[in-house]
């Protein structure tokens, strides 16, 4: 066994002994086991190191408490007992502590290593934490856990505050987990616990409906759910589910109760709950008629309804049952009941009877002419007091003028209220007759222009048929607004009946008009300028320039009609043609400008144009065309037709015959074609 000594006598001592010890072969520990630990199944290596004279011996040795050793043997998990490494492999049996030293001999002696010891662990178990869940801000509650070693935490600070013993408390409002962790070698253990932190509230109302049927369920609530709750009922009328749906089983009254607890407090709300029993259907007894103005009772079977009329119009009812008629008809009255299990409605007819009412309608009528009268109280007969002078129809009151005079119009009714009678005077005579629509001599007006019609009738409604087409105002005066013929309306009435006189009038614009033709004409050419609408008037401004030769109309049975001129080119130059259409609105002017350039106006013209060859001309439509020219140049082609319409336009070159292709119906087409030394220009029959 080593011993111990102070260190400058250790030194003295070592120093010595290590010198004899060498000298005369002693074994010597130069490398002690350390301790360790490990887990049950992990392999531990001790290690030891000597010097001294060979051959040395090793071998190990196993306390349990530390003072008793025992030599080890390669078994039971113990290997390499007798080498300078000791090898364990840990197990249940090696759990705890146990000390090991090695031990060299030689010839010569022994030495003994100081003892490493081995801690064996298993697994670390947090076990269970045990104490309060809920508790009160400020106040502090004690866990626990049956696990030793282990070290309290929490998830949030904030909220609350824990000791190393297991105190905790509460800091704000809210929720935390505590944790309780066992750490050893072989790993870590962790136990959780929910605890909230509860503030102290008061009690907070029952919210849901007041009412509920026998066999059905309402859903009530309570602000406070942060707690421990618990529903409760007051008698057997119904029941509380631990979510707070009522069933009502009974008719009668229950109180529901909450009781709420958390870590500071417990409170307990009440709500009072009506369970209604299923409503059976009553009836209505009592009359079935009154008379406008007055009033009938009626009873219903069943108490604690509510009383209206479908129609009170006819007749009213109030919260008694009195039923007052308003005027003549039929009117439904419904006794409305209602609770938690359903509604019903009873109903019973009230006819209203009435007087005859005044009758409605003109007092006169016009001989020949029908009136119908009215009265707003219905069932009656109609008859009258003099058929020489007028007839009646005594179901629907339509009266017709006979001759001039006066009678007796009656209307009776009978009905539960008695025999009433109401009587007019109608006066008959003759229509009113009214003089023609005078309009000094005028059958026209123009758009947006006035004239004034007038009557020698005064009192009459003048109206027009068409606004869209003329306007008339209440004085007779007309306004054109588009271009139509139209109707205006003056009517009369009197008592005795309405007649109404008209007259036609013409409205018109002033003309809108166009003219075409072609831009570009050639000397001794004849050309076609068309004007719209027809039955115009041609004139031009440049007389030297050439001639209209010729006005005539053409397609005035199509749509638009058009009149054609024909001017004659004698010179050159610009020329203005002018088409001028008039009606009675006023005149409106078109204008079309034609040109001819003098040849030597034409930069690098001269006589280089000779002429155009067409043929075969006429033709079917295909034919070819030729300009002769002392340069060949492009020229642009352009055919119309006798009133200027363009029909084909295309690019050749001169001096080379170009072939065309004229899909046109037969007539004579003009060909005009420009280059930049000249013009040309020839005419080509098609006959098909």
């Amino acid at each position: 066994m080593k011993k111990l000594f102070s260190i400058p006598a250790l030194l003295t001592i070592c120093f010595v002994l290590g010198s004899v010890a060498v000298k005369a072969g002693v074994p010597g520990i130069t490398r002690d086991p350390r301790d360790t630990a490990a887990c049950i199944g992990s392999r531990v290596k001790f290690i030891t190191a000597d010097t001294g004279t060979l051959p040395l011996s090793v071998h190990w040795e196993i306390s349990l408490d530390g003072s008793v050793w025992t030599p080890l043997r390669d078994t039971l998990g113990f290997s390499r007992t007798h080498t300078d490494t000791l090898l364990i492999t840990t197990d249940s049996m090696l759990r705890g502590r146990s000390w090991y030293r090695a031990i060299v001999t030689n010839g010569t002696g022994s030495d003994t290593s100081l003892s490493a010891m081995l801690t064996v662990d298993t697994l670390p178990v947090a076990g269970s934490i045990v104490g309060a869940s809920r508790i009160c801000r400020g106040s502090s509650a004690t866990l626990t856990n049956t696990a030793i070693g282990g070290v309290w935490s929490r998830l949030y600070p904030a909220i609350d505050t824990i000791t190393s013993a297991g105190v905790v408390t509460g800091r704000i409002f809210g929720g935390d987990t505590i944790k309780y962790t066992v750490t050893n070698t072989c790993g870590v253990a962790v136990a959780t616990h929910p605890l909230r932190v509860d503030t102290i509230v008061g009690a907070a109302p029952i919210v849901g409906p007041t009412t509920t049927c026998i066999g059905r369920s309402i859903t009530l609530t309570n602000a406070n759910v942060e707690g421990v709750r618990t529903w409760s009922a007051s008698n057997a009328n119904a029941t509380v589910s631990s979510a707070g749906i009522v069933t009502g089983v009974a008719a009668g009254g229950v109180t529901i109760s909450y009781v709420f607890t958390n870590g500071c407090v417990s409170d307990t709300s009440t709500y009072s709950i009506t369970v209604d029993a299923p409503i059976t259907p009553g009836t209505i007894s009592g009359p079935r008629n009154v008379c406008e103005g007055s009033w009938v009772h009626l009873t219903p079977s069943v108490s604690g309804g509510i009383w209206f009329s479908g129609s009170t119009g006819v007749a009213v009812v109030d919260g008694s049952g009195n039923v007052t008629g308003v005027s003549q008809g039929t009117a439904i009255i419904s006794y409305f009941l209602s609770n938690a299990c359903g509604s019903f409605v009873t109903t019973d007819t009230i006819t209203v009877s009435a007087s005859a009412a005044a009758i409605s309608g003109l007092d006169s009528v016009g001989i020949g002419n029908s009136r119908t009268y009215g009265n707003t109280t219905t069932g009656g007969v109609w008859s009258i007091s003099d058929t020489n002078y007028a007839y009646i129809d005594v179901a629907t009151g339509t009266v017709t003028g006979r001759d001039t005079g006066v009678v007796t119009l009656t209307y009776s009714v009978t009905n539960a209220c008695g025999t009433t009678h109401s009587t007019m005077l109608v006066k008959v005579g003759p229509a009113p007759t009214v003089p023609a629509i005078t309009s000094s001599g005028f059958d026209s007006v123009c758009v947006g222009a006035n004239k004034t019609l007038t009557n020698a009738l005064p009192g009459g409604v003048w109206r027009s048929s068409a606004d869209s087409l003329a306007t008339v105002s209440a004085a007779g005066v007309v306004t054109g607004v588009s271009n139509g013929k139209d109707t205006i309306y003056y009517t009369y009435t009197n008592g005795f009946g309405t007649t109404t006189v008209y007259k036609v009038i013409n409205v018109h614009s002033k003309p809108v008009v166009s003219v075409t033709g072609p831009n570009s004409v050639a000397l001794s050419g004849n050309y076609f300028f068309r004007g719209v609408p027809a039955k115009g008037v041609f004139t031009h401004s440049n007389i030297p320039m050439g001639l209209i030769v010729s006005v005539f109309d053409s397609g005035l049975t199509a749509s638009p009609a058009v009149t054609f001129g024909s001017y004659v080119v004698m010179g050159y130059g610009v020329d203005n043609i002018y088409y001028t259409v008039t009606n009675t609105c006023g005149s409106t002017t078109d204008t079309a400008t034609i040109s001819l350039i003098l040849p030597n106006s034409i930069p690098g013209a001269g006589n280089n144009s000779k002429n155009m060859t067409v043929v075969p001309n006429p033709s079917n439509g295909s034919f070819s065309i030729n300009l002769e020219s002392d340069v060949t140049v492009n020229a642009f082609v352009t055919i119309t037709n006798v009133v200027g319409e363009k029909v084909k336009e295309f690019n050749m070159t001169t001096n080379k015959a170009t072939e065309v292709k004229l899909d046109q119906p037969t007539g004579i087409y003009f060909i005009n074609a420009r280059t930049v030394n000249g013009d040309f220009s020839s005419k080509i029959s098609i006959a098909k």
